[in-house]
């Protein structure tokens, strides 16, 4: 992993620290959310659990490592699945081991993030390119769900995890059949279309400050200059947020004109001949409110 990307890390995690110490030391409560029954955020935790080592480095690793691990964590990728065939949500309860718990399941989730690519990359060596597809679109769908019904912090994570995802799945279109193509866009925009809406997001984050005295002026110094208020705080995740939103729907555009190619020998000339055998619909720029663009 290049240092950047180590560092993001950890600032994440050392602002996850500081707000989790902030809601401990006030001792306030919040109101009671139901959680889904079954909750799929359980199994996530518990397949986490069971992961271990330097996972984000498994591009410097050789073909019987990652084989080795796909075998040996065969049972928390399962878990993963299962959760996600159920409802999730993140449990914002407060309590004195909040701060210990999230620490550990948002860094957990990063590492399974890695997890799925690694599945994915063991597929490509086999030339099973639809199931390496799936495997990151997995990663993708994990990092949309795992963060449904939490605050910020938790969605910038998801996002983190969906980047893993995508990422992946863009290097790879370029070695997808036609329809591999096709089902990778369906299942993109079934994504897209039950993601939890930023305004939601944003609603959690207001909840939660509110449960801690003087949040905004606890937090605020330890910011950049730029961001020592509220306002600009959240304009930075949101802008985060969006920007990770536009390239997913980027990629999905991709995808489907590489189905649009493979099928008719061409490139599509404009984003309007995908939709709607390729697209259901145009996206939006989740920054500009406008339709996307296709260029090819």
């Amino acid at each position: 992993m290049q240092a950047p990307k180590r560092i993001k890390i950890f600032v994440v995690a050392a602002l996850v620290a500081l707000l989790g110490l902030l809601l401990f030391v006030t001792n306030r409560s919040t109101p009671h959310r139901q959680l889904p029954s079954p909750n799929g955020y359980d199994d996530f935790v518990k397949a986490g659990k069971m992961l271990s080592g330097r996972l984000y480095e498994y591009g410097d690793w050789n073909e019987e490592k990652l084989r080795e691990f796909v075998i040996e964590n065969a049972e928390p990728l399962r878990l993963v699945r299962l959760g996600l065939s159920r409802e999730c949500r993140v449990p914002n309860e407060y309590s004195p081991t909040y701060l210990t718990a999230r620490m550990t399941e948002f860094m957990s989730f990063k590492e399974m993030a890695f997890g799925f690519a690694i599945e994915g990359k063991v597929a490509e060596l086999d030339n099973r390119m639809g199931d390496a597809a799936k495997s990151y679109l997995d990663a993708i769908l994990f990092g949309n769900e795992s963060s449904r019904g939490g605050v910020l912090i938790s969605r910038l994570v998801g996002t983190a995890c969906e980047g893993i995802g995508l990422n992946n799945l863009q290097k790879l279109s370029n070695k997808l059949s036609a329809k591999e193509c096709r089902d990778s866009v369906r299942f993109l925009e079934s994504i897209d279309k039950k993601r939890e809406p930023v305004r939601e997001t944003l609603n959690h984050e207001k909840e939660w400050a509110r449960q801690a005295e003087s949040f905004r002026e606890k937090i605020s110094s330890l910011w950049p200059p730029n961001y020592r208020d509220e306002k600009h705080m959240v304009q930075f995740g949101l802008e985060e947020i969006q920007s990770r939103e536009r390239k997913f729907k980027s990629i999905m555009i991709d995808v489907a004109a590489r189905a649009y190619e493979l099928e008719k020998g061409q490139h599509p000339k404009s984003i309007a001949e995908l939709v709607p055998d390729h697209l259901k619909a145009i996206p939006k720029d989740p920054l500009t409110g406008t339709n996307m663009i296709y260029k090819p």
